[in-house]
């Protein structure tokens, strides 16, 4: 393995290993927002609990970021294992 496939590889790790965590805390949040309200027992209409559970413009940015970095992570990591095509002529 050479240098730049090791680096294919790193690099690739690395932007599974960003992309899970980014929508993994995203989605913790959303159902963290939603647990807050339902313990409070505030009583709201359903559009008013919908705004302020659903997801914001900043948590669908996250989750669309993190779902190219999940791309290119496994696009990274392809190219890290792939092996060269030298033949000796």
């Amino acid at each position: 393995m050479n240098g730049r496939n090791r680096l294919f590889l790193i690099l690739g790790s690395s932007c599974l290993l960003t992309a899970v965590v980014a929508v993994g805390v995203t989605a913790l949040s959303l159902f963290s927002r939603y647990m807050e309200l339902e313990d409070l027992g505030h009583v709201l209409d359903e559009q008013t609990f919908s705004r302020i559970v659903g997801m914001t413009a900043a948590d669908r940015n996250i989750v669309v970021t993190g779902a190219v970095l999940f791309a290119v992570g496994v696009l990274l990591i392809i190219a890290g294992l792939r092996r060269p095509n030298h033949r000796a002529l």
